[in-house]
């Protein structure tokens, strides 16, 4: 679980390991920093990750939100119409 303090001058972060950690072994951090509507198009390139861990999102961000796939409605054969009567069709 890791906490934030905040100070006038620098920001600092803390984290509590879930399993001991070996002397010089490498840790990796998800950011997962927030999205937001006003975002500029180009958030994603503004924060890529350029780790090169093969484990990476590729982001600092968090996931982006995934698009819902349309539903198509059934197709449904159109209806006939019945004659009008007076019309050349109904004196068929």
């Amino acid at each position: 679980m890791a906490t934030a303090r905040r100070s006038s001058r620098t920001a600092a972060c803390s984290s509590t390991p879930l399993r001991a950690i070996a002397p010089g072994e490498e840790l990796g951090y998800d950011y997962e920093i927030g999205r937001d509507k006003d975002d500029p198009p180009n958030v994603d390139e503004i924060y890529a990750c350029r780790c090169g861990s093969p484990k990476c999102r590729g982001s600092m961000l968090e996931a982006a939100p995934k698009k819902k796939a349309a539903k198509l409605k059934p197709s449904r054969k159109p209806r006939r119409r019945k004659p009008q009567e007076g019309s050349p069709e109904h004196a068929q």
